[in-house]
Order: C-alpha cells, then sequence, then structure tokens
C-alpha cells in the first residue's frame, strides 16, 4: 500500500527524519518526553485556576445538576440546556462529582488541564507522524495548548467539552493514520468510530472530525475512513432522537452581527433575521479560527494588534507547509471549516477549541517545510529557525497566561446572588457551598405584592 492511502505523507527526506525514531522504543520514549514538557507547559500556564471558587452561574449550574442528576439522567443531561446535548461531557462531571463532591473543586480543573494536554499532545503525535520531524510536532503541540481560546475551556468546569471532543477527534485521526495494514482495518475502523462518537457526544463540534476526515477519505481513497465517518454521524444522529428527542429547541443568546450586539436574539425557526444571523456567525467564526484579533468575542469587527500579529505570522508558516504536504495543511484547514459550519447558532472563541487543533497539524506541517528547506539545513540556520518558533510560542504563552489571570480574577468577582437570581432552585445547593467556601451572603427577595 502505498504511503498516499496510508495518509503517512510523502517519503521523509534525510533531513526531515529523526534516527531515533526508526529505534520503536527509542521513539517511544522520545514521545513520552514531548507529553512530559507539554504537561509541564500545560500545569504553568493554567495553575491559576486551581484558585478558583464555584461561584458563578456556569460552574454552579453544573456542579448543582450533578448533584441532582440520577442514572436515569443522564442519558437525557437536561432538557432546559436543549439544543445542547453533550451526555459524556455532563457524565464525567457527575463521575468526578460522586468521587470530589463540592469540597474538592481543584479535581476538576485538573481533569480539565489533563484532558487539553493530551488533546495537544495528541496534535503532536499526528504532525509527527504525517511529516516525521519532531521539531515541527513539539511545536505544533505547543502552539495548540497555549492557544487562548482554550480559556473558558478550562476555566469553566464543563468547559471541558469542548477539550473532550478534540482529544478523541484527534485520537481518531491518529488511528486513521496508523491504519496500515489490512488485517487490522475493520478493527480500527470500528476504533475510528467509536473515538469520532465519543468526540461528538462530548460536544457537538466533535462531528467537525467526522467530516473532516470523510474529506480526507475522499482525498486519500479511504472507503473503510469514509465509512467510519460518516457511521459516526449516523449513530450520534439516531442517540440524539432516541435518547433526547432530538434536543430540539430555539437558541437564544447575546449575538453579534456586523457592528451590532443582539440581545437575547432567538434562532429556532426559519426567516430573514435568523438566517442572516445563522450566516453571519458560520462567516465569522471562520475568520475568528484562522485570523485572531480581527473580532471581539461576540464575533463584531475588534481589532487586537498582537493578536493579529501573531495570526498572520503562523498563516504564513501554514502556507509554507503547503508545497511541503498538502494533505496536512489540507485537513487542517477542512477541520476549522466544518467547524465554522456547526457553528450556525453562536460565535464563540471557545467554540473554536476545534479548529485550533487543525490550525495546529497545519502549522505544524509549515515548520516541518522550513526545517526541512534550504534554510533547515544549515546549523546555524535551523537554530535560528527553532529559536523564533519558541520566541513566538513563549508570547504567546505569555499573553494567554495573562488573559487566563484575567478571566479567572472575573470568575472570582462573580456573586451568587446573580444566579439565585436567575436560577433560584439552586438555594440548597448554594447553601452547601457557603459551609465550605464562605460565600457572600445575599440579601432576600423582595416581597412582591
Amino acid at each position: 500500500m502505498t504511503a498516499d492511502l496510508r495518509g503517512d505523507g510523502p517519503p521523509a527526506t534525510t533531513s526531515m527524519i529523526d534516527p531515533a525514531a526508526t529505534t520503536p522504543r527509542s521513539g517511544f520514549r522520545r514521545d513520552a518526553w514531548c507529553f512530559v514538557l507539554l504537561a509541564a507547559a500545560g500545569a504553568w500556564l493554567y495553575a491559576p485556576v486551581f484558585g478558583i471558587v464555584p461561584r458563578g452561574e456556569d460552574n454552579l449550574y453544573v456542579l448543582s445538576w450533578a448533584d441532582r442528576a440520577s442514572l436515569s439522567t443522564l442519558a437525557t443531561v437536561d432538557p432546559a440546556i436543549y439544543p445542547e446535548w453533550r451526555p459524556l461531557a455532563y457524565l464525567t462531571v457527575r463521575l468526578q462529582y460522586a468521587w470530589a463532591g463540592v469540597g474538592r473543586v481543584a479535581d476538576y480543573y485538573v481533569f480539565n488541564i489533563a484532558v487539553w494536554v493530551l488533546a495537544a499532545w495528541l496534535v503532536y503525535l499526528v504532525v509527527r507522524r504525517w511529516t516525521r520531524s519532531r521539531g515541527a510536532a513539539v511545536a505544533a503541540g505547543l502552539l495548540v495548548l497555549v492557544d487562548p481560546r482554550a480559556i473558558s475551556p478550562v476555566a469553566w468546569i464543563i468547559g471541558r467539552q469542548g477539550t473532550m471532543a478534540c482529544a478523541s477527534g484527534m485520537a481518531a485521526v491518529w488511528l486513521v493514520l496508523r491504519s496500515d495494514g489490512l488485517s487490522r482495518r475493520a478493527l480500527r475502523a470500528v476504533g475510528i468510530g467509536l473515538l469520532l462518537l465519543a468526540s461528538a457526544l462530548s460536544k457537538e463540534y466533535g462531528l467537525a472530525f467526522a467530516g473532516a476526515l470523510a474529506l480526507h477519505a475522499m482525498w486519500s481513497r479511504r472507503a473503510d475512513v469514509a465509512a467510519s465517518a460518516l457511521g459516526s454521524v449516523a449513530v450520534y444522529a439516531g442517540l440524539r432522537i432516541v435518547l433526547a428527542s432530538g434536543a430540539l429547541a430555539p437558541y437564544c443568546q447575546d449575538m453579534g452581527y456586523f457592528t451590532d450586539l443582539r440581545r437575547g436574539f432567538c434562532i429556532g425557526g426559519i426567516g430573514a433575521a435568523p438566517v442572516a444571523q445563522m450566516a453571519y456567525n458560520v462567516g465569522a467564526t471562520a475568520v475568528g479560527s484562522l485570523v485572531r484579533g480581527l473580532l471581539d468575542s461576540d464575533g463584531r469587527p475588534g481589532l487586537s494588534c498582537v493578536s493579529l500579529g501573531l495570526s498572520l505570522v503562523w498563516g504564513a508558516v501554514l502556507a509554507a507547509g503547503w508545497r511541503h504536504d498538502r494533505r496536512a495543511v489540507r485537513f487542517g484547514l477542512s477541520l476549522a471549516g466544518t467547524n465554522a459550519l456547526l457553528s450556525v447558532l453562536l460565535y464563540q472563541p471557545r467554540n473554536q477549541v476545534v479548529a485550533v487543533c487543525g490550525i495546529g497539524v497545519a502549522a505544524g506541517a509549515g515548520v516541518a517545510a522550513l526545517l526541512a528547506g534550504p534554510a533547515g539545513r544549515r546549523r546555524w540556520s535551523r537554530g535560528a529557525l527553532l529559536a523564533a518558533v519558541a520566541g513566538l510560542l513563549c508570547l504567546q504563552a505569555s499573553r494567554t497566561r495573562t488573559e487566563l489571570e484575567s478571566e479567572v480574577d472575573a470568575l472570582m468577582r462573580q456573586s451568587p446572588c446573580s444566579a439565585l437570581a436567575e436560577q433560584p432552585a439552586l438555594e440548597p445547593f448554594v447553601d452547601r457551598l457557603d459551609d465550605a467556601y464562605d460565600l457572600p451572603a445575599c440579601d432576600p427577595a423582595p416581597n412582591v405584592p
């Protein structure tokens, strides 16, 4: 079977091959050390989240749901939050709650960080498999890890939805690239399908992995991968219909629309205004995924020069990868594109973490192209390239750490009183939290005649 059908990329040149990679045991050790590196970087970067106390509505809601959820309600999750239906992510919270309760909130954040580190490591494995360049793979994994769009998914307890989707989806991609023999192809096809299903059940944006792999299967003539991708979508749709009656409901949220902010705008039917908003959400997500710094958190125009500059530099690196291995870049861009198509209901940076994984794969191919080019063949210029990449990553990590600290500060300034005003049913649970964390007292609600 040719390398093209395996999806492993073009025949590697000598400059791209790590000599130790030819020894499986040595390659495994190096991959393990790279995981340790990513874990250490993730622990430093996201350490401020361990100071978070559940005070805001989102964190209070998911913990109170876990407190009252029974086995019979795990599959349906909570109809009050439809059309969102993310049973696998909520199941992990419920299992953790049985272990940690409300007294060990740090445990939830250990899980959140670990899942994002795992996703970044899987990006590393995919890029190393595709490009045969360990340096490019490390750069890709770190680029994903330090992306600021992961701040909310890590800092919110239930934000793990997106990072779990990334980890499962990237594991499926890695398995696709390893399926190089006919004898185990059927078994691997089942494994790929299950991982894609787990990605979608974590968050619906995980369906982007099935879409991107279906396109990859078409380009590389992989009928087994196409069957896995399409089968996972069909099973997801069936489970959603059977277990949650489709989880269909209007979606209302503050939504940016060009320079306007539509407060409480609802998408729940066909009409000129909802269709225009959905089209804008898709377009804004596509732009925001590829070029940070042009839009604010609501999707309206908002310039950030440093973010824009970093995006343009990485865009140039990504473009360099197009000549080196178009399949890696094409897959990465298709993953970002399918994620944008799934963002019809809302533009939010946190919903772009799947696209971040795709951009990491494509940028990794770009770094590999630079290292394999004329400059990369000279020791001093190769060192300069690696130093430049490291400098960009350090700059982004520093900015992400600053933004994370700001997010943590905002979460700690939230008052449970606001959550109680929106959801009075939380009061018994908040009283229990008060015993553990000494939350601020809330004024009694005024008597309304």
